[in-house]
């Protein structure tokens, strides 16, 4: 019940949000743009928590994961629209990101990981595919705290 009752507010706080980002000019409010797609990423992302513990509880047969796989989607659809308004207007990713970025650019990258992790896919190809992905998405994470660690 408390968990259902949870989803419920993250699904109303994603659909204010959607409605506040998606109006807005990116070239103008860049910034707000960013915290908002992280933050629907975040929404999402607590949604496909709670979904899966509520999951847990109930009989496999009535467990569904297609709901669920799409809220991780769309929760690592959200993390990588943030990670794009880093990238400057020729559409390169900074060589240093500026000091408010870069927590929420690892965290946003170990998000998008777990979330591959998450996945239920149909077949174990699949199921590999996405933890390449998932692979792909801690080592960036890494990767850039080992070359900025006195950022970090």
């Amino acid at each position: 019940e408390d968990e259902s009752r949870q989803c419920k507010m993250h699904k109303r706080r994603i659909d204010i949000l959607t409605d506040l980002v998606s109006p807005l000019n990116i070239q103008h409010f860049r910034q707000l743009c960013r915290q908002l797609r992280f933050e629907l990423g975040e929404a999402k992302n607590q949604m496909v928590s709670l979904k899966y513990s509520i999951a847990a509880e109930l009989p496999v047969e009535q467990q569904n994961w297609k709901k669920i796989n799409n809220l991780c989607f769309g929760a690592i659809q959200e993390f990588e629209n943030f990670c794009n308004l880093l990238r400057d207007p020729n559409e390169n990713f900074p060589e240093t990101l500026s000091e408010e970025t870069v927590k929420p650019y690892i965290v946003s990258q170990i998000y998008i990981a777990r979330l591959y992790g998450k996945f239920r896919p149909l077949d174990t190809a699949q199921k590999v595919a996405f933890m390449g992905k998932a692979e792909e998405h801690f080592k960036a994470a890494l990767k850039y705290y080992d070359e900025h660690e006195q950022q970090c």
